[in-house]
């Protein structure tokens, strides 16, 4: 496997969340659904409404039509909302930046990072994806491990380009609707390149140990999300950052404060919103929607 194929699947799954990848992985949704709630929440003012869709990053086609109510949001916004705007992911500026990022240049390499032994498990674990992990010994520890997830997510059948984020970008473009992003790729990149190689190595150390269990795990999650079941989706999602504080403060915490500040002023417009992030984001007392909640907000699943 080359950095160019590899390249090619990062500039998807590095401007999403990565926590519905970091933590669990992959097979088909559900259509039960006995009470017929959808993974997504209306807030409601008297200026405008905002919608806030949990995404799911990696399906397959099979996965489609998705719940009307989600649907019927996205026809009713006029501006849609990612974690970051897709347009300039082609873009060399982005690649380059990518690459500056994840790839040591002080001498250091991924072996002399994370030291003989975990180095030999991560090949072992690699070689069965295909990947020659020789390849990437220049690259750090977190580069490596969304690269893994990358792979493994294929290998079962999941595409980004049949992701909630893709699925809706690609509608929003054919139908001319403005698209905006709460952070940009250089803050992404930025947050995982800030990562000491403590954290980057506990990120690489859950990846391997989660591999053997992706599809299984995955499809509690599918099943949770399809059913609009965010206390179980909240138990499979955190449950997994227990071990893991200084992630979850990074990942989750702090971005979802910083979006914050946006969310409040989309909800001072007088134009609908869709804004669609890592399901994670939405679950917890540090997720989006406790977050609105504690500011007064009503917020209402569909």
């Amino acid at each position: 496997m080359n950095t160019k194929i590899l390249l090619r699947t990062l500039k998807i799954t590095l401007v999403i969340s990565l926590l519905l990848i970091v933590v669990k992985h992959g097979c088909l949704l559900s259509q039960d659904n006995s009470e017929d709630q959808a993974f997504i929440w209306k807030v409601e003012t008297g200026n405008n409404k905002v919608y806030l869709l949990g995404s799911i990053h990696l399906l397959k086609k099979e996965n489609y039509p998705l719940h009307e109510k989600i649907e019927n949001a996205f026809s009713d916004a006029e501006k849609i909302v990612f974690e970051a705007n897709f347009d300039s992911a082609q873009s060399p500026k982005v690649q380059q930046l990518l690459f500056r990022k994840a790839k040591y240049s002080n001498g250091k390499t991924l072996k002399s990072t994370i030291g003989d032994s975990i180095f030999q498990l991560t090949s072992q674990k690699t070689g069965a994806l295909g990947i020659n992990l020789e390849q990437l010994n220049g690259f750090k520890p977190w580069f490596v491990s969304i690269s893994i997830v990358a792979v493994k997510l294929q290998r079962l059948g999941f595409e980004p380009k049949f992701g909630i984020d893709l699925h809706f970008f690609t509608k929003a473009k054919a139908e001319n609707k403005q698209i905006l992003g709460l952070e940009t790729f250089e803050d992404q990149f930025n947050l995982f390149d800030s990562f000491p190689d403590e954290i980057q190595i506990e990120f690489l150390l859950q990846t391997l140990a989660e591999l053997d269990t992706f599809e299984k795990e995955f499809n509690l999650i599918l099943k949770a999300w399809s059913n609009g079941d965010i206390l179980r989706l909240e138990k499979y999602l955190l449950s997994t950052f227990l071990d893991y504080p200084g992630l979850y403060e990074k990942l989750l915490v702090k971005r979802n404060k910083k979006w914050m500040i946006s969310i409040k002023e989309f909800l001072k417009d007088e134009i609908n919103y869709l804004i669609i992030v890592g399901s994670a984001h939405l679950t917890g007392e540090d997720g989006l929607i406790k977050l609105l909640q504690k500011k007064g907000y009503n917020v209402e699943q569909l």
